[in-house]
């Protein structure tokens, strides 16, 4: 065969031809070892996700794998202190943090609820950190405060003072 046919075959395949039809896939609740093993044990390159319902929710990849499994503790401990820094140094002085197989605790005390909440969260975006065990306590609960709302204005706009 010769390379016009070849190109015109190709052209009119479509992508039913050529996909795979057993595909592996992971629940969104895997670990990430899980997913490891699943991707060595299968021999490929990447697995989608899928929600509870069956439904793809990403892909995960060997690569994405390398990339949080490859970072050592101490740096991701150290990165979640850099990262929970942003809420100022005096608001979270009083927290501790540990990080074990990528598991990192906060533990201590902080001033608000809110503080509380954006602290977990600014560490569980850092790269490799793989759960949070939340042990924070915080002083108030800011989030239930009331404000009073301000007087209307009553001059009228148009008025001269």
């Amino acid at each position: 065969m010769h390379k016009a046919s070849e190109d015109e075959e190709q052209r009119g395949l479509r992508v039913e031809d050529i996909m795979t039809r057993h595909v592996t896939v992971i629940s969104d609740e895997a670990t990430i070892w899980e997913a490891a093993t699943s991707i060595e044990r299968r021999g490929v390159k990447r697995l989608p996700v899928v929600d509870a319902h069956g439904h793809l929710c990403g892909v995960v990849s060997r690569a994405d794998l390398v990339r949080v499994m490859g970072r050592s503790d101490p740096v991701i401990r150290s990165e979640v202190l850099e990262s929970i820094a942003a809420l100022g140094r005096d608001t979270i002085g009083g927290v501790a943090v540990k990080c074990l197989k990528g598991t990192v605790t906060l533990s201590g005390r902080v001033d608000r609820k809110t503080t509380h909440e954006i602290a977990a969260k600014l560490a569980a975006h850092v790269p490799g950190v793989l759960k949070v065990q939340d042990r924070l306590e915080h002083e108030w609960d800011d989030t239930k405060m009331k404000f009073p709302t301000p007087a209307p204005d009553r001059r009228h706009w148009a008025s001269r003072s």
